[in-house]
């Protein structure tokens, strides 16, 4: 194993079984694959991280179009709209 230089895509592909007849609760994985598996989560939860400000991002750009098509009378707060989604905590009341 120590001449491992390139992780593989599965964590568990070049892993060894340690325990009675090679069955056990230990395994024994290269620290290349570790390592190569460490990486590609942190790119997803980069991936994760930028999708979620997007979805953010679209969805204010919803709130303000709708917004502007909402008659004034008929506009809420935003203490109202804060709280109608669970978010009243977001919004200091003055």
């Amino acid at each position: 194993m120590s001449r491992l230089h390139r992780g593989q895509a599965s964590l568990l592909e070049r892993a060894v079984e340690l325990g009675p007849r090679g069955k056990g609760g230990a395994l024994l994985i290269p620290t290349v694959d570790v390592e190569a598996t460490l990486e590609r989560l942190a790119e997803r939860e980069d991936e994760i991280e930028s999708l979620q400000d997007e979805i953010e991002d679209l969805t204010l750009a919803q709130l303000v179009a709708d917004r502007r098509e909402t008659p004034e009378e008929e506009l809420i707060t935003v203490e109202e709209l804060a709280s109608s989604v669970g978010r009243s905590h977001l919004v200091e009341k003055r």
